[in-house]
């Protein structure tokens, strides 16, 4: 695959990589819209651009039943090599509860979902991936930034609901919002806790297993939360590049082109533009990276800019796809 957006590895568009128009010709010659695309909005659009995603067959595809559009969904994750066991998963969730009224039609679609100035739904490969990237954890399991509550239903789901899956949300409003959400998608085991988990100290009785971070970003030592986590307890976060991650990209790359030095890339957007997500397992008392995907952001972006105004249209990053 080519056009990987960095030389670090492994990164997010080995699995999902934005197409040129010479690879998408050569992929619609063999499978059908939605793996030639891997639903991405990038790769969309270009093949509506480029004729090979006709118009009226995308709007068709679109206006299909949310069943249909789970099953291609299923098929397009499954084939960028996630296992079978989270695919099902995903899978199984009806991300069109999670989204607002008027993005529902491209909910499984693999792309953000803007339902507020600021925050959004995760697209499905990324969620994916970071349940991947989590797996072996222990429960019970605990988000920090639950927001829609997306992303726990999806872990909730690849334990077949057999495990503790909770959330905190720092926003009244968000929370009652992920409250209504899951409700509604038949998640009301999965709790919200509406408190600041920066601040709050759980009981130490009811100590977590895993926890994971979608919202911002924490080291391990800055989370109070982590200090009742098992012994062997895993933690999963989103994080700035370190100087020698930074320095590995070559000077003529996108990232060493936007941010001269690393102190430069510490003071940009790099949370919504160049992050990574780590998993991290603690071990004698020391936190081990085990695992990393790079190149992630985690906000609506409009042609590359953060959606962060209130009288912004959330439909603006679909502009260009049929309906839109």
């Amino acid at each position: 695959m080519y056009n990987l957006q960095a030389d670090l590895r492994p990164d997010y568009y080995e699995w999902f990589p934005n197409f040129s128009p010479m690879e998408l010709r050569g992929r619609f010659s063999y499978l059908e819209p939605a793996r030639a695309t891997l639903l991405t909005l990038h790769n969309i659009r270009l093949s509506v651009q480029l004729g090979l995603w006709q118009r009226d067959s995308l709007a068709a595809y679109l206006d299909d039943s949310f069943e249909c559009q789970r099953e291609s969904l299923k098929a397009v994750l499954a084939s960028v090599g996630i296992p079978s066991d989270v695919v099902e998963a995903v899978g199984r969730v009806p991300r069109h509860l999670f989204a607002p009224p008027p993005l529902r039609r491209f909910s499984y679609l693999n792309a953000h979902l803007p339902w507020d100035h600021g925050s959004c739904v995760t697209p499905p490969g990324m969620v994916a991936l970071m349940i991947e990237q989590m797996l072996p954890c222990e429960p019970p399991i605990v988000e920090v930034g639950i927001g829609t509550g997306y992303h726990a239903a999806c872990v909730f789901e690849r334990f077949e609901g057999k495990v503790s899956v909770s959330g905190y949300e720092s926003n009244s409003r968000y929370a009652e919002f992920g409250a209504s959400c899951l409700k509604a998608a038949g998640y009301g085991d999965v709790a919200i806790i509406v408190a600041d988990a920066s601040a709050h100290s759980l009981d130490p009785a009811c100590s977590p297993g895993t926890v994971y971070v979608t919202a911002g970003y924490a080291q391990p030592q800055e989370l109070p939360i982590l200090r009742h986590l098992s012994a062997s307890g895993t933690y999963q976060y989103v994080r700035p590049l370190t100087k020698g991650e930074f320095e590995q990209e070559r000077l003529g790359s996108w990232l060493r082109t936007e941010y001269p030095t690393h102190d430069a890339y510490l003071r940009g957007d790099w949370l919504d533009n160049y992050a990574c997500v780590a998993t991290a397992e603690r071990r004698h008392g020391a936190w081990l990276e085990r695992r990393r995907i790079y190149d992630v952001s985690f906000v609506p972006v409009r042609e590359g800019v953060v959606v962060r105004r209130a009288d912004v249209d959330p439909a603006v990053p679909f502009q260009g796809i049929p309906g839109v």
